[in-house]
């Protein structure tokens, strides 16, 4: 289906087939109010809503993501560099995010976040505070085009809406600087970036809601620059992928809860989105592969793991009887590979998200 950012798309499960379609006049204008700027910054509210704020910027010798994830109880601040084969995460942390207006922030003794802008042209400033040295990181996101970036959609199984987001391919710049003795921050060979501005045509931001218990879940998630020949720096197509699910007691696909395939001409703008796809991931070790092809197989991509996988087991601090509301093995990769669009080949490297391969709750 070709669609645009005027659209909002609705992703659905009928109980035997998953799909898309555009949303009709009517239907849209009863939507719009989901992504305004004040409802994309306002904290989560209720037992069942919880969602992420992300921010990705993408290079072939370097790439980062920054994000905001929060439920009705607490936030879990992510940030990961990756640099010549090596993953670092800098600043990670479960805290308490303040959302005002259209800003989300965190100040505490050791880290200070401002999130900031129109989505989807955020800008995120974090500055990690030690002993003796300081550490800063300016995100700056910025639409390629007009015509590109800010897709609105929802997803709904058996009528009943259980998400909605936009996803948005962007430009990028991010500023990386430091002051006294970094020796703390245990940097290796991540200091060679300090004082130094890294800017790509290769940059996302997304903000979704889910507005169901996440119990027994998983998900697979890729952003793809696909390109020709070396010129990895200007992307022909970009290629998104998505697929959040319940699973069952043998980590088995049971119910979908989020579904997108599409990707994107970087030139012309054109925007094609599919409502169905066939994949398959192999893990063996440190070793992960993935692909995934739409079911007329017009779309099609392999990957691998280009970095060391960083696997997270993330547990919440805040605990009910016993249980806590959060325990998720979350793993994020960068990655290489293929893709083929119509009858065309690229090379592709990008980033890539897995969950659910051990027993994963978010409450």
């Amino acid at each position: 289906m070709i669609a645009s950012n005027k659209d909002i798309l609705e992703f659905f499960f009928d109980g035997v087939h998953r799909a898309v379609r555009k949303m009709t006049p009517a239907e849209k204008n009863e939507h719009e109010h989901l992504f305004t700027d004040e409802k994309q910054y306002a904290p989560t509210k209720g037992s069942f809503e919880r969602g992420w704020t992300y921010g990705f910027v993408g290079t072939k010798f370097f790439s980062a993501f920054i994000a905001l994830a929060s439920d009705s109880k607490e936030q879990m601040l992510f940030h990961e560099l990756r640099y010549k084969g090596k993953t670092l995460a800098l600043g990670e942390c479960i805290c308490d995010a303040e959302h005002k207006g259209r800003k989300m922030s965190i100040a505490e003794k050791e880290r200070k976040l401002e999130w900031t802008g129109s989505p989807p042209e955020y800008e995120v400033s974090l500055e990690l505070k030690g002993e003796k040295g300081s550490l800063k990181f300016l995100y700056k996101f910025s639409r390629i085009s007009k015509k590109i970036g800010f897709y609105r959609c929802v997803y709904r199984t058996f009528n009943q809406m259980l998400a909605y987001w936009f996803l948005s391919p962007m430009k990028a710049a991010l500023q990386i600087t430091g002051d006294g003795d970094l020796s703390e921050f245990k940097l290796g060979e991540f200091e060679e970036l300090v004082n130094t501005t890294i800017e790509t045509n290769f940059a996302y931001t997304e903000n979704v809601k889910i507005l169901v218990p996440m119990i027994q879940m998983g998900w697979y998630w890729h952003f793809l620059n696909c390109y020709e020949g070396e010129d990895w720096i200007n992307p022909s197509k970009i290629v998104g992928f998505m697929d959040l699910f319940f699973l069952d007691k043998k980590r088995q696909m049971l119910l979908p809860l989020n579904f997108q395939m599409y990707y994107v001409d970087a030139k012309t703008g054109a925007f094609r989105v599919f409502g169905e796809a066939q994949c398959e991931l192999k893990w063996e070790k440190d070793a992960a592969e993935f692909k995934a092809n739409e079911l007329e197989k017009h779309v099609s991509f392999q990957v691998k793991n280009s970095s060391p996988v960083n696997t997270r087991q993330i547990r919440g601090k805040k605990f009910y009887g016993g249980v806590t509301v959060q325990n998720i093995d979350y793993s994020s990769f960068s990655n290489e590979g293929t893709a083929r669009i119509g009858r065309k080949k690229y090379n592709v490297i990008g980033t890539s998200e897995i969950t659910g391969r051990e027993h994963s709750v978010w409450i």
